[in-house]
């Protein structure tokens, strides 16, 4: 079979390794998609992005490894779309031909070999709905994350919220909240695609950051109040202190308090002035990924379930898509923010 390998940053080569074989417990899956990830792209920013400390990539990749037991340049194709190729012994209620989305990794290749069976973060299998094509089914883990970060936000039904980088990520929790019951939803976000994108997908009001200040913006929308939850999706210190600021001042007295979700990953250290946090009666928060599989909430499950029922739309979020041979013209273009959410496709 064909697997791109990074040999070098800025640099995938296509090369031909035996055909998989499952082991007990395992199905080899032939891939159809596999999405790239912000995670992915991280080799080729490092290279292109001179004020990127390395030392904060190697300690997230050091994070992950303590984690998952493999390093993040391991994780490389982790969206995946397939059909179950191979059958290993052992497996129950799986058939060769069944679609469906793996947690794995290594999907930059023609078949992938996942663990049936929940352990850890990544092992487990999920069915692909009928009417869910294989292009959607590749964004469910991006999707999963969005999920993870909007429950973990404990937003209530009718709060107003805004979303600092319209990413797949952002954009996929502007969905998410939208259909979690959230009121009024505010965008900041430099680039015009994306913003076009959030527009459509229902954002009440999509910010230029070049152009006005969002947090003026965002206190003239709600009356000088200030959102109850803010989303942080673009790992930019600058754009922390903006949610920071974008949220309402908290009532200790009502347990009513402004919250800072801090989803985007970051190249450099952000510096948050404490006072900010502090006399608001801010709450600040970290996300991260997603629950095992073997946990009661496996988001997952609720992105399918979400996806099923078509209460989120990922179509919008696709915009290119690219054979495996040209893989390094998607991760090119993909950095240079040419696209919103580029596929991968043997």
């Amino acid at each position: 079979m064909r697997k791109a390998e990074l040999v070098g940053f800025e640099k995938f080569v296509i090369k031909e390794v035996p055909d998989p074989e499952p082991g007990k417990g395992q199905v080899v899956i032939r891939v159809n998609y596999c999405a790239v990830c912000g995670t992915d792209l991280e080799p080729f920013r490092v290279l292109k992005e001179k004020n990127i400390d390395t030392r904060y990539i190697s300690g997230s990749m050091n994070l992950w490894a303590q984690m998952t037991g493999i390093t993040m340049y391991q994780l490389l194709g982790h969206e995946i779309s397939g059909e179950i190729a191979k059958v290993g012994e052992g497996v129950e209620g799986w058939s060769v031909g069944d679609r469906v989305v793996p947690r794995a990794y290594g999907g930059y290749a023609d078949y992938v070999i996942a663990d049936v069976k929940p352990a850890g973060l990544f092992s487990g299998l999920y069915r692909i709905p009928d009417g869910v094509s294989m292009e959607e089914a590749a964004l469910v883990e991006p999707l999963s994350v969005a999920v993870a970060a909007v429950r973990r936000s404990e937003m209530k039904l009718g709060d107003r919220v805004a979303i600092f980088g319209a990413g797949p990520i952002g954009l996929l929790i502007l969905q998410c909240i939208r259909a979690a019951g959230a009121g009024e939803v505010f965008i900041s976000e430099p680039l015009k695609v994306r913003r076009e994108v959030a527009k459509k997908l229902g954002a009440d009001e999509v910010i230029n950051p070049r152009e006005e200040d969002p947090v003026e913006r965002i206190k003239d929308l709600t009356g000088g109040e200030g959102v109850n939850v803010a989303f942080e999706c673009s790992g930019v210190g600058e754009v922390l202190r903006q949610a920071i600021e974008a949220v309402r001042v908290g009532v200790p007295e009502y347990r009513s308090r402004g919250r800072v979700m801090v989803v985007g990953i970051y190249p450099k250290p952000a510096v948050i002035y404490p006072n900010w946090v502090v006399l608001k009666n801010v709450e600040l928060r970290g996300t991260l990924a997603y629950n095992p599989p073997s946990a009661p909430d496996d988001e997952f499950k609720i992105a399918l379930t979400l996806l099923k029922r078509r209460m989120v739309n990922l179509k919008p979020l696709i915009t290119a898509k690219f054979p495996l041979e040209r893989i390094n013209d998607a991760f090119r273009e993909a950095l240079e923010g040419k696209h919103i959410k580029v596929l991968i496709h043997p």
